[in-house]
């Protein structure tokens, strides 16, 4: 085997590798954030809930795409009280991410960003912001 070769064998290696590393912290980070979105709890809420409510309807928004974001509309989301749905959904985006490539993870729900920001006491730190300073954690995981 020529020197070229073997460095284009060890560049293809390292490539591998990043991938798996990249991927795996994302499904990780990502998977954090599905499994810490609250699903609603009307006997901890200060009113009724609102007609046509159904739990799981944010969790089940979070919507992975690659260069650029989702802007998903309420209409098209199906509530995922375990977040199972979701997770595939986001598992089949980060499995086709290329090296250089940028992922995105988007919620469009009206009150998404009431509840990151302290408005739900299911998840009064929110689900992206300490999922995302998770991140050497999991980085040094895979």
């Amino acid at each position: 085997m020529t020197f070229a070769r073997s460095l284009e064998l060890a560049v293809i290696d390292r490539k591998d590798i990043a991938s798996r590393v990249i991927k795996g912290t994302l499904f990780s980070i990502t998977g954090n954030i599905i499994k810490r979105t609250p699903v609603g709890n009307s006997s901890l809420w200060k009113g009724k809930a609102p007609a046509g409510y159904v739990g799981g309807t944010l969790r089940g928004a979070w919507a992975a795409s690659i260069g650029a974001p989702v802007l998903k509309s309420a209409i098209s989301v199906k509530p995922d009280k375990n977040g199972v749905a979701t997770q595939k959904a986001v598992k089949v985006i980060i499995d086709s991410l290329e090296l250089g490539e940028i992922f995105y993870m988007t919620n469009n729900m009206a009150y998404a960003h009431r509840v990151e920001f302290g408005w739900s006491t299911q998840a009064p730190a929110g689900m992206l912001r300490v999922s995302v300073s998770e991140a050497n954690q999991a980085i040094k995981k895979q």
